[in-house]
Formats: structure tokens, C-alpha cells, sequence
């Protein structure tokens, strides 16, 4: 068998020529420097896109997830460390970039790549245990639980398990929920056959045969079907053994990761390109640096929310917006609305006397916190947004967060707690005005008011604002319906 494992490498072949061909596309710095540390100009383009409005396409969740991925270039000085906190960094993104601080004099070689995660057939349990010792992020092995399931079901114990190794609620969630029972028969002749006919790759087919074996024997006529039906000389050899020796196995890894490696790369320069773009508001080079990466890697959402984010506020295209950012959402990412909260966020109770049109003023005696002179009129447009705060409202497919740009008034909940997302009818109408009502501890329930910035950027609701806030509305309920 050691004569086929060293002659008929036709897969390994392959694959060194598919990663000259990727060289001969890309910069040879990616190959050598791998998925590069942030540099402060990069941070500084994640935490305050336009230092005008304060745009935040990424929350500080998602931006502390990747600094711990791909680390930092710079050193926080009480120097660097203001200049980032005055751009919008919140404390968390500063102790990240602290700790995930790489020394460009302390490395001599490339600063290793972040453990990839390759294959499509659902992760075991060992996989993710291992995944997570290696200090991979919960965010991205969610990723790709919900893009390729689990092998295993939860019980106390694998539970248990997860989370002491860092495992999130989230995570746990989605392995529970991506449950998918795996085939560990061996393969029949009739399967292999029809997943050729099927233009199932090779390399994918042979892989299979490694894990679960096969049921018959190969004779000259089973040979011939296989090969005429696009078999390769590797997936023979690895038929005829029940596995390939393992020579090829490991060269064929270390190729296939040296791809990924390239690819993943390739994929986050041109996602800092865009956000250097979005800064000066060059929509034109924020469009062709999102679509370089998501033809690299279309399975991740970062891209497909930046496009989404820049088509929303850069060119005022709600439909476009909405078409990347319901794929990123279908990709496990998150999307983000610049929005103006009203710090009165109340009891549905209280809510619900404020929409039949009596003001703050009139019930602010009954409400801790809210006790205030009464404003002159009994006009909503006299309180509402009065005491306010900008910034993000993120959404997920498992939660939805505020964040305030004071970081005051900021809340985070599962989606499975907001109970509804609509249009007001009276408080705050005059700037269309909408809620999230959130379920809380026994029967409370409150109600977070929202209004987006357009809407106090001229003296009329503009069509922008209406179907912006449309927009938002119906990403949330779609989420929060999601199962």
C-alpha cells in the first residue's frame, strides 16, 4: 500500500498547485505574516468609523472577539490608551488590546496564525473540547456549529464541561440546537457512485472513506465504474485499504491549512481596507474591498455587515442594506443601527399610559428615577427624547444589545426575551419613534424607546428615516422568530 500512497498523490498535487496559484494572486507579505496583529490605525477604524457621528458598524463584543484572534501590533501607553478611549474604545477593547499585545522585538518569525477550523461535517465533542484548550474564541466555534452542526447531544456532563473551558451560554445554545445525527455506516458502492455523479469532490468522497470505511471489495469492473464516474487513483487507494497510509494524510493537511491560512488572511486585509475607506466615506473602495472578501470567504458575516452598514449610511440604500445584512445575520453575525435612546425605558404598564397620549410629567410622581417639572404641554414631541443618549443597536441571531456611546443606558438580552418590536403610536411619533418590549424577571416587562438619528437631523420624518426604522424593526422580529 505504500506503493499507492506515494505514487498516486494526485490530490496532493493538486493542492500545492492551488496554493501557487493563490501566491501568484496574492501579496507574498499575507503569506508570510499569516492573519496580521491589528495596528492602531486599524483599532481606531473599529471603534469610530466617522469620528463625525460616531458610527459603530461593530460592537465592542465582536471587536474584542477579534482582537483575541489575531492580537495587537502596538503597546498601550497611557498615551495610546487615551487617544483610543477619546475615539470611542471602550475599557474592554483597551484591557484586549493590552493583553493580546504581540512584541514585534520579542519574535524573530511570523507571528503564528489563529487556529483554523477546517472541514463541513458536523464538530464532535472532542473537537470542540479540543478547540477550546486551544483558546479559540466561543464566537467563531458557534460559527461553525451553526454553519455545520454537532455530532454529539448535551447532557450534564458535556455541558458542564464546555463551560469550564470557557464555553458560552451562546455556544451551548447552538450545539443543542444543531444537533444532527451522524452516519457512521460504511459506505455502499450505489453511495460513492452517486455522490461522483453528483460532482461530490474526490478529496471529500475519500475523506469519508477514511472515517467510516466501505462495504464491498474492489474488482476490475467496480474500478472502472469509480474511475469513469471521476473517481481519482487516491480515492481507490483509499478504498481498497479502508484508509490511506499516513504520508498522504498529513501532507494533504498541512496543504489544506497552509490554504485556509492564506485565504483567512486575505479575507480580514481587505475587511481593514473597507473600514479605513468607510472612515473618509469612499463608498466606491468600501463596496470593492467587502466584495473582494466576501468572493474570498463568502461564509463569514463581517463583510456582508460592513456592505450592509455602508450601503445604509453612506448611500442611503435600504434595500441594498437589508440584503447584506440579512446575510449576515444568516451567518451567525451581527448588524448595527445608529440610534438615539430615551433613558425613560419603563414598565409596559407606564408605557402603555405614555401611548394613550399623557405625559412624563403627569405620572412621574408614580416613577422612581423619573420625577421631573412637568412640561407645559401634554404634546409627546415635550418629553419625548428629552433625556437621551446616542448609539448602537446591535442585532443578532441570539441577542440584541444597546450600546450607548456613555456606556449608560447600555442593556444586552437573548432574543428570546423581547417580546415585541413595533412602531410607537404616540410617544415619540412625531420622530417615528419605536419600542423593544423585553420580558423580564416573573410578569415585568419593559420597553426600551428608540429613535433613529435621522430623525433629528431635520424638522420632518424623511422617507430614509421611516423605512430605516422599518428596517430595524422587522430584522429584530425576524430574529426574535427565528428557531
Amino acid at each position: 500500500m505504500g506503493y499507492i500512497s506515494l505514487r498516486n498523490n494526485s490530490q496532493v498535487i493538486r493542492i500545492v498547485m492551488l496554493i501557487a496559484i493563490i501566491l501568484s494572486l496574492l501579496s507574498i507579505n499575507v503569506l508570510m505574516d499569516g492573519t496580521k496583529p491589528f495596528t492602531k490605525e486599524n483599532i481606531l477604524n473599529l471603534v469610530s468609523v466617522d469620528p463625525t457621528n460616531h458610527l459603530r458598524a461593530f460592537s465592542d463584543e465582536e471587536i474584542v472577539e477579534r482582537v483575541k484572534e489575531r492580537k495587537t501590533s502596538f503597546e498601550i501607553t497611557p498615551a495610546v490608551e487615551s487617544e483610543l478611549s477619546t475615539a470611542g474604545a471602550s475599557p474592554q477593547i483597551i484591557t484586549a488590546c493590552k493583553e493580546n499585545y504581540v512584541s514585534s522585538r520579542n519574535n524573530s518569525t511570523p507571528t503564528p496564525s489563529p487556529v483554523t477550523i477546517g472541514g463541513d461535517e458536523p464538530l464532535s465533542k472532542n473537537e470542540i473540547i479540543d478547540l477550546l484548550k486551544k483558546k479559540v474564541p466561543s464566537t467563531k466555534i458557534e460559527k461553525e456549529v451553526e454553519a455545520r452542526g454537532a455530532s454529539f447531544s448535551l447532557d450534564a456532563g458535556s455541558t458542564a464541561e464546555i463551560k469550564s473551558l470557557g464555553g458560552t451560554n451562546s455556544l451551548i445554545g447552538a450545539i443543542a440546537s444543531k444537533y444532527v445525527a451522524v452516519n457512521n455506516n460504511p459506505l455502499t458502492k450505489g453511495e460513492i457512485l452517486d455522490m461522483l455523479q453528483k460532482k461530490v469532490i474526490p478529496s471529500k468522497i475519500e475523506s469519508a472513506v477514511e472515517k467510516r470505511g466501505v462495504d464491498f471489495t474492489l474488482d476490475g469492473t467496480t474500478t472502472a465504474q469509480i474511475k469513469q464516474a471521476g473517481g481519482s487513483n487516491s480515492l481507490i487507494g483509499a478504498i481498497a485499504s479502508k484508509y490511506i497510509a499516513s504520508t498522504n494524510t498529513s501532507t494533504n493537511t498541512s496543504a489544506t491549512t497552509a490554504v485556509n491560512t492564506i485565504i483567512s488572511a486575505s479575507y480580514y486585509d481587505c475587511l481593514d481596507r473597507a473600514l479605513a475607506a468607510f472612515k473618509v466615506k469612499n463608498l466606491a473602495l468600501v463596496t470593492s474591498e467587502t466584495l473582494k472578501a466576501i468572493s474570498i470567504n463568502d461564509k463569514l458575516p463581517q463583510a456582508h455587515s460592513l456592505l450592509g452598514y455602508a450601503n445604509l449610511y453612506l448611500a442611503g440604500n435600504v434595500i441594498e442594506a437589508r440584503k447584506y445584512f440579512t446575510n449576515a445575520l444568516d451567518r451567525g453575525g451581527e448588524v448595527s443601527f445608529v440610534v438615539i435612546n430615551d433613558r425613560k425605558s419603563v414598565s409596559e404598564k407606564v408605557f402603555a399610559t405614555m401611548e394613550g397620549g399623557r405625559t412624563i410629567g403627569d405620572i412621574a410622581k408614580k416613577i422612581p428615577g423619573l420625577s421631573r417639572p412637568s412640561p407645559p404641554t401634554t404634546n409627546s414631541a415635550a418629553t419625548a427624547f428629552v433625556d437621551s443618549c446616542k448609539g448602537s443597536l446591535f442585532i443578532s441571531k441570539n441577542r440584541v444589545k444597546f450600546q450607548a456611546d456613555d456606556n449608560k443606558n447600555s442593556f444586552d438580552v437573548p432574543t428570546s426575551l423581547i417580546l415585541e418590536a413595533d412602531i410607537n403610536k404616540s410617544y415619540g411619533k412625531e420622530r417615528n419613534a419605536f419600542h423593544v418590549k423585553v420580558k423580564g424577571s416573573g410578569d415585568e416587562k419593559k420597553n426600551y424607546n428608540f429613535a433613529m438619528t435621522s430623525a433629528f437631523t431635520s424638522g420632518t420624518i424623511q422617507r430614509f428615516t421611516i423605512d430605516e426604522t422599518n428596517l430595524a424593526i422587522s430584522l429584530v422580529n425576524a430574529e426574535r422568530t427565528r428557531r
